[in-house]
């Protein structure tokens, strides 16, 4: 466990410093290959502010451009850049002071030999403490970053203005550093609305895709709009005209959403509308589905060997993390309770996936596109099945990397007929009770878990996430959250990484290949995981459907199931 005592020190002052007190910003939007926004908001009740933004590739007298006037809200676009270009910038703040930054924009589109980096992190709600312990780590990163993604929940209540004083005291150092995009959240959300998140983002809409060198960016959000298979919301029809066609030029696809397609914190199945897109994703090309909202860190392959990040650790109260196990639809290489953040280098046809933690430790790596040191050029080369695979699964060979895929689920919009079923695909994970549900003609697993707690009295005794770390128990929307007492609380050590592993270097080993299960046994240490003993293979039954179980459906439903899970294939995207 890491204990960062600093972390309280640094809010503090950066709280309380004279210039930028309850400033939001300045922060960076919206970068392209040939522009960048730069924005801030001053404190309501204050009149409004104006201010000036200077800006060069060597020193910031090249360019000026002041605001047009007065006003709470200040966006200056930032035009006529060059692509892949680093520049320098100040901002003068009428009344708050002098802020200095630095960008890089974006490859020209389509540039097939593009190199750059960029951050994934999320869910900095509730702990400003914790959240600096990551902003600090991030701006402590060794590689050259070219932008931010924040997979959401970044505050405790988004339409809450009060909230975003906090995100911005802390996180201003870094976004004067990074441009930023944003994956909508369920805590930005009230019902559907998020109007205060989309004036401070500048978002449209809770979707989007953004061409960025030879990368496609897709945000996708469950929390205001619907990913329905046979809806026809505007994101349905969005993302289906999205995957038909890739961008001239793009080798990468990357999704960026809040809630994943699976979970590791009991009680919660994952996010099912994206699991019924996961066979077009596939399809499509997609090489990595990242996601927040469970506070941890996970990797893994989906039910189709799609890679999938979990990172929930950029400073929210940290979740128990069930361990490393078994499931019958996907494939878990790596998961602790942990804070850190991903780090993703794209370099051409080459992608290298690192999940760090404070200090910066690699504990987790993953890497594809490696023409030059490929860890398979056919799935024979990928040797034994991985330890915690999906049982009769195989392995593919794919952009010169081994992924593990699940067995064919034949396709079908239909994840369960009854709940003995879901009990069988949600096993241990589900501490609850574990039920069939429908919706117009799907059928999906939901983990029944109750109420978690009513009021943190429910949460009093629960042993804290992460070994050794002293703190109290809340309840935050009735979910139990661990504060600690004693600063930021992390592991000493990464857990074992059940997939192919850095060397002691750093530099990840271009041999390793997949870590095998070489017997029957876990890692020594996999029980340590989150403070959770992992599952045995033979604890979560490799699904189908048991007995009858029809009591809950009636005889029409039940028959007219059966018909289209015979002959219907899943119509959407088709």
């Amino acid at each position: 466990m890491r204990v960062v005592l600093l972390a309280a020190v640094l809010v503090l002052a950066r709280s309380a410093s004279a210039e930028g007190a309850a400033l939001r910003g300045p922060y960076l939007l919206d970068v392209s290959s040939s522009s960048v926004r730069v924005v801030w908001e001053s404190p309501a009740g204050m009149g409004g502010s104006t201010g000036t933004v200077r800006w060069g590739e060597a020193t910031i007298a090249e360019h000026s451009r002041p605001t047009s006037g007065a006003a709470l809200h200040q966006s200056v676009l930032l035009d006529g850049l060059a692509a892949a270009t680093s520049y320098v910038l100040r901002v003068d703040i009428d009344g708050y002071g002098t802020f200095d930054g630095s960008f890089t924009t974006a490859p020209t589109a389509g540039d097939a030999a593009a190199r750059f980096a960029f951050v994934v992190y999320g869910d900095n709600r509730s702990s400003a403490e914790q959240h600096a312990a990551v902003v600090d780590a991030i701006l402590a990163e060794p590689t050259p970053l070219s932008f931010l993604m924040n997979t959401g929940d970044l505050v405790s209540d988004g339409q809450v203005e009060a909230d975003w004083d906090s995100f911005f005291t802390v996180a201003r150092p870094l976004l004067l550093e990074q441009p930023l995009f944003v994956a909508i959240g369920n805590h930005e959300v009230d019902g559907t609305s998020f109007d205060v998140t989309q004036r401070i983002f500048h978002i449209d809409r809770a979707f989007s895709s953004t061409v960025y060198g030879n990368a496609q960016l897709m945000l996708l959000n469950v929390e205001v709009d619907d990913l329905y298979d046979f809806g026809s919301s505007d994101q349905v029809e969005f993302l289906r005209a999205a995957l038909a066609s890739t961008p001239p030029g793009v080798e990468h696809r990357f999704v960026f959403i809040h809630q994943g397609p699976y979970s590791s914190k009991a009680g919660r199945s994952g996010n099912y509308w994206l699991r019924r897109w996961l066979d077009d994703l596939d399809d499509a090309g997609v090489d990595v589905i990242f996601s927040g909202h469970d506070h941890y860190a996970e990797r893994g392959w989906s039910a189709r060997g799609t890679p999938y990040v979990i990172h929930g650790g950029g400073g929210a109260p940290l979740y128990d993390h069930l361990g490393l196990r078994t499931t019958p639809d996907h494939t878990i290489v790596y998961g602790e309770t942990r804070l850190g953040y991903a780090l993703v280098e794209v370099d051409g046809a080459k992608v290298e996936v690192t999940l760090r933690g404070l200090e910066g430790e690699i504990v987790s790596y993953f890497a594809f596109g490696d023409a030059a040191a490929p860890e398979c050029s056919a799935a024979s080369e990928c040797g034994a099945p991985p330890m915690y695979g999906c049982a009769g699964g195989a392995w593919r060979c794919r952009q010169s990397a081994c992924e593990w895929v699940c067995p064919d689920d034949g396709g079908f919009a239909i994840e369960c007929f009854t709940d003995g079923a879901c009990a069988d695909r949600l096993g241990a994970t589900c501490t609850g009770e574990a039920r069939c549900q429908s919706s117009g003609l799907q059928f999906y697993c939901v983990c029944d878990d109750g109420t978690e707690c009513q009021s943190s009295a429910d949460c009093v005794g629960r042993v804290p996430p992460v070994p050794g770390c002293v703190g109290t128990w809340q309840c935050q929307d009735s979910v139990c959250e661990f504060t600690p007492s004693n600063g930021v609380c992390d592991h000493d050590a990464p857990v074992a990484d059940a997939g192919t592993a850095p060397d002691a270097g750093g530099a990840p080993a271009g041999d390793a290949g997949p870590l095998v299960d070489a017997g029957v046994s876990p890692p020594a240490d996999a029980g340590a995981v989150g403070g959770a003993a992992p599952i045995d293979a033979g604890v979560v039954p490799a699904g189908g459907v048991d007995g009858c179980g029809c009591g809950q459906l009636d005889l029409s439903t039940w028959w007219f199931a059966v018909v289209l899970l015979t002959r219907v294939r899943r119509s959407r995207g088709r």
